[in-house]
C-alpha cells in the first residue's frame, strides 16, 4: 500500500482561521469571542522521505469537520482560548473503506499581551496543553492520542496601505507530545491582510509545520506519521456583517512536503463578539 496520507488534525489547526485572524488582538476585558467553523479536507498523492513527489489514483482521504472555538478576556491583556474540532473522516483503499468519527483534540490555554506599540502593534505570548478526546487504536486519525503542550509567540499590526487598511500577523509556534516518540514540532505561519472597505477583506497565509520524530515510518493511516515537514498557502475572504459578526471563507493547498500527504480543502468560519 502507498504511502499517501497526512495529519487531518495538524492542518485543521493552522485551518483554525478564528485563532489565526485574531490571535495577536487581546478581546479586551470581560469580552466573549466565540467561532463555529465547517471545513473540508482531502488528501491522495504524497512525497516520500527523499521529497519525490508521487501520484496516487488508487486511494484517497477525506474528511467533513466542524470546529468550535471561544475566547474570553479575564484582563486588558490576558485571555482563555478553547478549541475542539469534531471530525467525519473516510480513507478509501482499493477492496477497502474505512471511516472514523468524533472529536479531535481539545486545546485550551492563555494568550497574554505583553507589549504594544500605540495599540497598533501588538506581540502576544500563548501556552496551552492538548488534551485527546478519543481512545487510541490501530487506523484511528482523529490525531495521536497524546497528551501534549503548546507555546506560540505572535507579533500583530496594523498597517496603512495608501488610503486603505492592512493587517499582519506572524506566529512562531513550539509543540511537544509527551510519548517515546512524541513528536516535537516546529510551526510558523505569515498571513497578510488587505482591507477594500470597512467590510471586506482578503487574507493570504503561508504556513508551514517541521516534525521531529525518533519513528520515521509513513504508514497507511493519517494518525501515525510522526517525522515530516510540510509547506502550505491559503487564500481567505472575510466580510463583516456588523461590529458583532464576521465570515471568513478559505482555500488552503499544499504545495511541498517530506514524507507528508499533500492534503488541500476548503473553511467557513462564523465569528461572534459578545
Amino acid at each position: 500500500m502507498k504511502k499517501t496520507f497526512t495529519l487531518l488534525f495538524i492542518s485543521l489547526g493552522c485551518l483554525m482561521q478564528t485563532t489565526q485572524v485574531y490571535a495577536g488582538w487581546p478581546i479586551g476585558k470581560k469580552r466573549f469571542m466565540v467561532g463555529a467553523s465547517a471545513y473540508t479536507y482531502f488528501s491522495s498523492n504524497y512525497w516520500d522521505r527523499n521529497g519525490q513527489y508521487h501520484k496516487d489514483n488508487t486511494s484517497k482521504f477525506s474528511a467533513y469537520s466542524l470546529g468550535i472555538f471561544a475566547d474570553y478576556g479575564i484582563s486588558r491583556k490576558l485571555d482563555v482560548l478553547v478549541n475542539l474540532p469534531v471530525s467525519y473522516q473516510k480513507l478509501r483503499q482499493p477492496g477497502a473503506s474505512t471511516t472514523n468519527a468524533g472529536p479531535g483534540d481539545l486545546q485550551i490555554g492563555l494568550n497574554y499581551a505583553f507589549a504594544n506599540f500605540n495599540l497598533k502593534n501588538y506581540i502576544t505570548g500563548y501556552a496551552g496543553a492538548i488534551i485527546p478526546t478519543y481512545a487510541q487504536r490501530v487506523g484511528q486519525t482523529l490525531g495521536y492520542a497524546y497528551y501534549g503542550t503548546e507555546f506560540r509567540l505572535s507579533n500583530t499590526g496594523n498597517i496603512r496601505l495608501g488610503d486603505h487598511n492592512g493587517y499582519y500577523n506572524v506566529d512562531a509556534d513550539y509543540r511537544k507530545y509527551f510519548a517515546d516518540d512524541g513528536p516535537s514540532q516546529f510551526n510558523y505561519m505569515g498571513t497578510f491582510g488587505y482591507s477594500f472597505n470597512k467590510y471586506n477583506q482578503v487574507l493570504v497565509d503561508l504556513a508551514g509545520t517541521i516534525s521531529s520524530s525518533p519513528t520515521k515510518v509513513f504508514n497507511n493511516y493519517a494518525g501515525s506519521t510522526l517525522d515530516y515537514r510540510n509547506l502550505r498557502v491559503q487564500l481567505n475572504y472575510g466580510y463583516t456583517v456588523n461590529r458583532r459578526v464576521s465570515v471568513y471563507a478559505s482555500g488552503f493547498y499544499t504545495v511541498s512536503g517530506f514524507n507528508i500527504g499533500q492534503a488541500y480543502g476548503t473553511s467557513l468560519q462564523l465569528l461572534l463578539r459578545l
